[in-house]
């Protein structure tokens, strides 16, 4: 068994990980265990993950798509999160972690439709 951080599993995260299992033909507890390698690891995107994220910003933003090429490829540090899995509303998928120029410049977006390759942009609350 691997180690664990601090994480309080609520209701829908605990029925998010017994359906993951029951696909993979798993106990929940080691479905448990392979979500939680999943989501502490980050990876460098995909080809396809960052054509989705210049289309977003393409879409979303107003920009050319040489402005969007340059700013995903160029002006920023990204990283994907796998299989991540929140307790409400029930998010199950990859997130992507964007950090334009400065740290506070963050932006993380996760999929409005997978098979789409749709993305939307993850509102933060400043503290």
């Amino acid at each position: 068994m691997s180690k664990r951080p601090n994480i309080k599993i609520s209701n829908e995260t605990d029925g998010a990980v017994k359906d993951y299992a029951d696909n993979l033909g798993i106990t929940k507890s080691e479905g448990y265990e392979q979500l939680l390698q999943f989501a502490l690891n980050f990876r460098p995107p995909t080809e396809d993950e960052l054509e989705h994220l210049i289309q977003y910003h393409i879409d979303g933003n107003g920009y050319t798509r040489e402005e969007a090429v340059h700013l995903t490829k160029h002006n920023a540090n990204i990283a994907v999160l796998d299989q991540f899995v929140s307790g409400s509303p029930g998010y199950v998928g990859p997130l992507i972690f964007a950090v334009y120029g400065y740290p506070e410049t963050y932006t993380l977006y996760a999929y409005e439709d997978l098979a789409e390759g749709t993305l939307h942009e993850v509102n933060r609350e400043a503290q």
